[in-house]
């Protein structure tokens, strides 16, 4: 089975399922579920790798060039 990058983030920056859902303000259950889907609401995206420490940056590329999308 293959390795979620979510999981793959988490675990680089030494935090636990529980650290997470504690800072997400979920259960860590949800946190599990979060990690083993493959299609995510960007919000919930975000709101995972804030609690990891982290930004999301979500950019379109077109012919004419790259624009950043902010939320």
């Amino acid at each position: 089975m293959k390795v979620s990058i979510l999981k793959q983030i988490r675990e680089s920056l030494g935090l636990t399922q529980q650290q997470v859902a504690d800072r997400m303000k979920v259960s860590q259950s949800d946190v599990s579920r979060i990690e083993s889907r493959n299609n995510l609401i960007l919000a919930t995206l975000k709101k995972y790798i804030k609690a990891c420490g982290g930004e999301v940056e979500v950019y379109v590329t077109t012919e004419k060039g790259k624009t950043r999308i902010d939320s």
